[in-house]
C-alpha cells in the first residue's frame, strides 16, 4: 500500500527516542478491555434526558450542534455496543436532528454515520459531506461565521470525514483534496512540524491566547495524518497523486523526524508553544496518533510501540468513574476526552483499514468470583444470558469427583430480584463437565439482582450409584443494571424530538434573574437539556418570557427541570475505588406554575416529572409565552437550592417513526 511505503521510508530515518516520557508497562488486553467497559460505562452515564453528550459551552459552539453527542455514539459503537442500544438509537436521532454550523461537529456526525453500518443514514452522509465540501478555500478550512482564521485542527477533521464520506460511496471532487494537501504540505514549519494556525495567520490576534506559537504533538500526527488520509482517498493511480507523491515523502520524513524528537504519549507536547494552553488537547490528540498509527500501517511512532505505549498510559490514567481527564485539569472528567481515549485505545481507524481491536462480549460477574462457590456470569446483549462460568474449589473437592471441573448437577434454578424465573435442568448421573447451564433471561430496564442455586448430588462412593442427597449451593449476587432497553420516557421523548417547534425560530428571551447573569436564560430554549436557565436563589417566584414576531402553533408545554449528576463510589476487594453516576433531577422541582399565553394568564399544578408536560388546551397561535414559578418542592433530601429549567419545548406535529 502506498501509505506503508511511505511511512517505513520515513521511520527508517534519523531515530532517537524522545526524552521527556516514562516508559510504561505493557498492559494486558484484559486491562485495556475493562478500560474500555468503564469508559462505556461512563459515557452511557453521561447521556442527558433528550438523548445528548455535551462537550462545554464555548464561543466555537454557540449553538450545540450534536457533534459531541455524535462523537460519544461513534465512540460507544467502536467499543462493541449494538446499534440498537437504546443510547444509540437517542444519541444518533438527537445529532441527526441537529443543523450543520460547524465543520468538527460536522465530521463526527460522518464519524457516527459511518459505523453505524446498515442503519447509517445516506442522504445525512452525503449532506454533511456537501457541507465539508463547501468549506474548502484557498487556506486553511475555518469556523463559518465566526471570526476566527482557520487551522490544522478543523482542516484535518475536514479530510477525516471527506475520506470517510468517499469511503462510503460519496462522491468528493479530487480538486477538494488536492487543494486541501497542497494547503497542509505548505504551512509545514521548517522543523518538520505543523502548528495551529497556518502562515497566514502568524499575526492573528488569537496567537496571545495560546493558540499560536510552534509545533505541536498533535498538530504534527494531524498534518501527517491527513497527507495520507488524502493519498488514501485518490488512489496509487490518481493523477495528483503520482503528481504530489514525492513532496508527500518529503513531508512525512521532516514530520517523523520532528516527532522523533519530541514526541510525548503523556501530554500534547509542544517545544516553543503555550505548554499549559496545549496540555489541555492531550485525549484529543491520542485520536490522532490513533489515526496515523492505523492509516499508515506503522508499529512505531516517535521511536515507539504506539499502541502498547499508548495504552498503557490510559490504562494507568483513567479516573475511578471510568471517564479519562487531561493533565491540565488531571481531576475533571471529560465527555469528549473520554470518546477520544475510547476510540484509541479501539484502534477505531483500523476497523475500517485494518485489524481492529477485538472484543468478546461483555459480561458481568460478582465482585469477587474467584472466591464465590458458584462463580455467576450474565452476558450484556439485547436479550442478557445468565450462566455458570465454574464452581469453587472448595465446592468441587467436597462433593466432586477428583481432577473433574464439573458436578453432578440435578438442576440450576436462576432468581432476579429473588423472584424464581427458570429453572435448566442437569443430570445426576453424568458429571456436568463444561456444561454452562445457560437461561435467557427477559427482564425490563433497571437495576436487578440476579442469582443461582444450583441442585447438586454429593459425588458417591466408587461402585456405588448416585443417592437420594442433594445439596444447595448458592452463588453471590450480581447486579445487572438494564440500560440498553428504551423506556416509555426515552421513546416518548425520541418521538417529539424533531416536533419541538422552537429551535431555529430565535426567540426574544427575557428572565426574571439569572444565577451568573450569562444569557442562561437563551440556554433553556437551545434545544438540548444539557444547558439550562438557573435563576438567581433569591429570586422566589423566577419567570421566562419568549416572544416571536410571528406566532408558534402548539398545544403542549414540555418543561424539563434542572438536571445534575449523581455520584456513587464505592471500594472493592483489590482497594480501588469505582465510581457509578447518572443524570437526574437534583434541584428544588416546579410544582405550580402561572402560563401566559399572549398575555391570558392559566395556573397549573405540576407532577414533578423529568419531562413535565403541560396541555394547554386548545392549540394557541402563541407570540409571547411567559412561565413563572410560584411553587417548589426538593427533589428529594440532597436537592440542592434554587429552581429553573433545562428546556422548554412546544410540541407540534409528532411524526411516527417505525420502531426499532
Amino acid at each position: 500500500m502506498l501509505n506503508t511505503i511511505l511511512l517505513s521510508t520515513a521511520i527508517s530515518a534519523n531515530i532517537s527516542l524522545p526524552p521527556q516520557d516514562q516508559d510504561e508497562a505493557p498492559v494486558t488486553q484484559q486491562a485495556i478491555n475493562e478500560a474500555i467497559d468503564r469508559g462505556v460505562q461512563f459515557l452511557l452515564s453521561s447521556q442527558h434526558v433528550d438523548g445528548s453528550w455535551y462537550g462545554g459551552k464555548t464561543n466555537v459552539y454557540p449553538h450545540p450542534e450534536g457533534g459531541a453527542t455524535a462523537l460519544s455514539v461513534a465512540a460507544l459503537l467502536h467499543s462493541g455496543m449494538d446499534s440498537d442500544h437504546q443510547a444509540v438509537v437517542r444519541g444518533a436521532a438527537y445529532a441527526r436532528s441537529r443543523p450543520m454550523q460547524m465543520f468538527y461537529g460536522t465530521v463526527t456526525r460522518v464519524l457516527m454515520e459511518d459505523i453505524l453500518g446498515e442503519h447509517m443514514d445516506e442522504d445525512q452522509l452525503k449532506s454533511l459531506a456537501e457541507f465539508l465540501v463547501g468549506g474548502s478555500k484557498s487556506d486553511y478550512f475555518d469556523y463559518p461565521g465566526v471570526d476566527k482564521p482557520g487551522d490544522m485542527s478543523i482542516t484535518q477533521y475536514a479530510v477525516l470525514g471527506m475520506w470517510m464520506a468517499k469511503r462510503n460511496g460519496v462522491k468528493i471532487p479530487d480538486k477538494v483534496f488536492e487543494t486541501t494537501m497542497k494547503i497542509i504540505m505548505r504551512n509545514q514549519l521548517s522543523d518538520g512540524g505543523w502548528a495551529y494556525f497556518g502562515q497566514t495567520a502568524s499575526m492573528s490576534p488569537f496567537q496571545g491566547s495560546g493558540e499560536g506559537g510552534g509545533a505541536t504533538c498533535s498538530m504534527t500526527t494531524a498534518g501527517m495524518s491527513s497527507l495520507l488520509f488524502i493519498l488514501d482517498a485518490l488512489g496509487e493511480k490518481n493523477r495528483v497523486t503520482r503528481k504530489y507523491k514525492d513532496d508527500v515523502e518529503e513531508s512525512l520524513e521532516k514530520g517523523h523526524q520532528w516527532l522523533n524528537q519530541h514526541m510525548s504519549y503523556e501530554y500534547n507536547f509542544t517545544p516553543k508553544g503555550d505548554e499549559a494552553h496545549n496540555r489541555q488537547w492531550d485525549l484529543y490528540y491520542y485520536y490522532t496518533i490513533e489515526r496515523l498509527g492505523s492509516i499508515s500501517g506503522a508499529e512505531q511512532l516517535g521511536g515507539k510501540d504506539w499502541y502498547k505505549t499508548g495504552s498503557a498510559f490510559l490504562v494507568k490514567s483513567q479516573l475511578p468513574s471510568g471517564a479519562w481527564a487531561t493533565s491540565r485539569n488531571p481531576e475533571n472528567p471529560q465527555v469528549n476526552g473520554t470518546a477520544f481515549a475510547l476510540l484509541f485505545l479501539v484502534k477505531a481507524t483500523a476497523s475500517i483499514t485494518g485489524e481492529s481491536v477485538k472484543r468478546k462480549k461483555r459480561s458481568v460477574t460478582s465482585l469477587e468470583p474467584d472466591k464465590a462457590e458458584v462463580d455467576l456470569r450474565v452476558n450484556l446483549t439485547k436479550r442478557p444470558v445468565v450462566w455458570i462460568a465454574q464452581f469453587g474449589r472448595d465446592v468441587l473437592d467436597m462433593y466432586g469427583k477428583k481432577q473433574q471441573f464439573g458436578l453432578r448437577v440435578e438442576k440450576v434454578s436462576y432468581f432476579v430480584n429473588d423472584e424464581r424465573v427458570g429453572d435448566v435442568l442437569g443430570d445426576v448421573e453424568a458429571n456436568s463437565g463444561s456444561n454452562r447451564f445457560a437461561y435467557e433471561l427477559d427482564i425490563p430496564a433497571g437495576t436487578h439482582e440476579v442469582r443461582a442455586v444450583v441442585t447438586v448430588a454429593p459425588e458417591p462412593d466408587p461402585g456405588l450409584p448416585v443417592g437420594d442427597s442433594r445439596v444447595e449451593i448458592a452463588s453471590p449476587v450480581v447486579e445487572l443494571k438494564v440500560d440498553w432497553t428504551m423506556t416509555e420516557a426515552q421513546r416518548l421523548s425520541l418521538e417529539e424530538l424533531t416536533a419541538n417547534l422552537i429551535p431555529g425560530t430565535n426567540p426574544a428571551v427575557s428572565v426574571s434573574s439569572e444565577k451568573d447573569a450569562s444569557g442562561e436564560g437563551s440556554y433553556a430554549v437551545d434545544g438540548t437539556t444539557a444547558t439550562q436557565w438557573h435563576p438567581d436563589e433569591t429570586d422566589k417566584q423566577p419567570s421566562i418570557r419568549l416572544s416571536w414576531k410571528r406566532g408558534i402553533k402548539a398545544k403542549t408545554l414540555v418543561l424539563t427541570p434542572l438536571q445534575g449528576r449523581y455520584v456513587t463510589a464505592r471500594g472493592l476487594p483489590n482497594g480501588e475505588t469505582e465510581e457509578e453516576a447518572y443524570w437526574g433531577l437534583v434541584n428544588q422541582l416546579p410544582m405550580r406554575i402561572e402560563v401566559s399565553i399572549n398575555g391570558k394568564e392559566t395556573e397549573y399544578s405540576l407532577k414533578g416529572e423529568v419531562r413535565e408536560h403541560v396541555d394547554l388546551g386548545k392549540t394557541h397561535t402563541i407570540k409571547s409565552l411567559e412561565i413563572k414559578i410560584l411553587e417548589t418542592r426538593p427533589v428529594n433530601n440532597q436537592a440542592r437550592e434554587g429552581t429553573g429549567f433545562s428546556e422548554i419545548e412546544l410540541i407540534g406535529k409528532i411524526k411516527k417513526k417505525k420502531r426499532r
